[in-house]
């Protein structure tokens, strides 16, 4: 990569450091202290999910606007067919609102047959929420804050004055880093001399990596785009490197795809960002991927881009883990 590298990536992770945080007086707080914040944000919670309990429902002046003739469209809403457990777009407002009606007197009935507001499950949802804070929210912040704050006030959302102003400044500067590279980026990637088809082409943030194949001159990426195929499509994608003159690969990266729950193949690489160039050469494609272990770096030079969509489970079996 040239500008979304691993570096920008990381600048992109550390820019709301301070988001959700509260501001405290500077000194040494005691555990008495700390667990009077523990207590105070509890006390909250419960008082919280106390009032959505006993909220009734609605209102329903959004759905009701939806149904005037000159806004309605029958994708908008989506019922279940009683008898058959079919779900179907009405096809008038007048069967939207006889639906609507329905759902909206089964709610009022569920609210009026709510038991007693029970705040056991929000304590134990707190706890759990702290516990996690204190074992895992630590680790995003940077060295000097884990050294110097209390990890106990951090997992409440507290952080002293001072630190919260030095952390801002340092937030605020990476901020500027990253959209200084990001307008340097869009600078040279937008006159690149590519078909606006291919540029379109490229949009698979968050795919899952499946398999890297070498065949004769080309290479074969196979990754699953995440949405809904209708009918026999699949989210399976071939993207085909035509003549390709460069492999960047690093070492250690590797990909074994496997079956999930719903049959679905996936891999723990992740597809994030893409850089494409073209010259009289052909096609430079940087690609940044995101594995458990760590990010990593794939560079593929090569003549022609081409694309198989929706492609068979059993292709991409073919395909190979390598």
């Amino acid at each position: 990569m040239k500008f979304y590298t691993k570096e920008w990536y990381a600048l992109m992770q550390r820019q709301n450091y301070t988001s959700g945080l509260k501001k405290i007086p500077d000194k040494v707080y005691t555990d008495e202290e700390i667990r009077a914040f523990y207590d105070k944000d509890l006390k909250a919670e419960i008082a919280r999910d106390r009032r959505i309990h006993n909220t009734p429902p609605g209102p329903y002046d959004w759905e009701d606007a939806l149904l005037a003739p000159d806004r309605f469209t029958p994708d908008t809403f989506l019922f279940e067919n009683e008898e058959t457990g079919e779900l179907f777009h009405p096809e008038t407002p007048e069967i939207a609102r006889q639906y609507l009606e329905r759902e909206r007197r089964q709610a009022q009935e569920r609210f009026a047959a709510r038991p007693p507001f029970d705040p056991t499950e929000t304590i134990e949802c707190f706890r759990d929420c702290y516990r996690g804070m204190l074992r895992y929210g630590f680790s995003r912040f940077p060295q000097w804050v884990r050294e110097s704050v209390d990890r106990r006030l951090l997992a409440l959302n507290r952080i002293p004055e001072s630190a919260y102003k030095r952390l801002r400044k340092e937030e605020q500067a990476n901020r500027r880093a990253f959209e200084k590279i990001n307008a340097k980026a869009a600078a040279v990637l937008e006159q690149q001399d590519i078909p606006e088809e291919l540029r379109e082409r490229f949009s698979f943030h968050d795919a899952s990596v499946l398999t890297i194949k070498k065949v004769r001159s080309d290479v074969a990426l196979y990754l699953r785009k995440d949405g809904g195929w209708p009918g026999d499509a699949t989210p399976y994608i071939k993207i085909l490197f035509k003549n390709v003159h460069q492999l960047g690969r690093e070492k250690g990266f590797s990909l074994r795809p496997k079956l999930d729950a719903d049959g679905d193949l996936r891999t723990s690489c992740t597809y994030l960002y893409d850089e494409l160039y073209h010259d009289e050469s052909g096609y430079e494609v940087h690609m940044l991927l995101w594995t458990p272990k760590a990010l990593r770096d794939l560079t593929i030079c090569c003549k022609d881009i081409q694309f198989e969509d929706h492609i068979a489970l059993e292709a991409v079996h073919q395909g190979g883990a390598k």
